[in-house]
C-alpha cells in the first residue's frame, strides 16, 4: 500500500505563508501496515488533532490539523478559555491534512519533538488486538 498526502485547507489571520509554518512533510507505510506521516514546524510546539475520516465516491482520507498554542494574558490556553479569542487571533492558523487511505481503519497516534512531529496511523486490529492479552 502506498500512502499520499496533501493539504486540504490552510487558514490564517496573518499574510504568513504554510512553507514558513511547516515543512519536509514525508509519509510512508512500515511493512505491518502503520502509515508514519513527518514534518517540522516553525513553533517549537503545535497542536495536532485528529479531524476524523472523510469519505468520498472512490476515496477515504484520514484528516488531522495542526494549529499554534496561544496563550491569554494570565498564561490559561486561549483555545480553552475563549475560543472565540483563539480563531480572532492574529497568530492564529490552521492547516488541514487529508491521507487517503484504504478501507481499513486506523488509531492516529501524535508524537512530538522540538520543532518536529511524528503523526501514526497504526490498524486498529493492532491497538485492539485481544490475543496479546492475558486475565490479570
Amino acid at each position: 500500500m502506498k500512502a499520499e498526502i496533501y493539504v486540504s485547507k490552510f487558514i490564517s489571520n496573518n499574510p504568513i505563508d504554510e512553507q514558513k509554518i511547516f515543512s519536509g512533510l514525508r509519509v510512508g507505510v512500515t511493512k505491518n501496515g502503520t502509515i508514519n506521516v513527518h514534518f517540522q514546524t516553525r513553533d517549537k510546539y503545535v497542536l495536532v488533532q485528529d479531524d476524523g475520516v472523510q469519505f468520498s465516491n472512490d476515496e477515504r482520507a484520514l484528516c488531522f490539523s495542526l494549529s499554534p498554542y496561544l496563550y491569554d494574558d494570565n498564561d490559561n490556553p486561549l483555545e480553552e478559555v475563549n475560543y472565540e479569542a483563539y480563531l480572532d487571533h492574529p497568530d492564529y492558523y490552521r492547516v488541514n491534512f487529508e491521507l487517503l487511505v484504504d478501507s481499513r481503519w486506523y488509531t492516529m497516534v501524535v508524537t512530538p519533538l522540538k520543532h518536529e512531529y511524528f503523526v501514526s496511523f497504526v490498524l486498529d486490529d493492532e491497538v485492539m488486538n485481544y490475543d496479546c492479552l492475558e486475565a490479570a
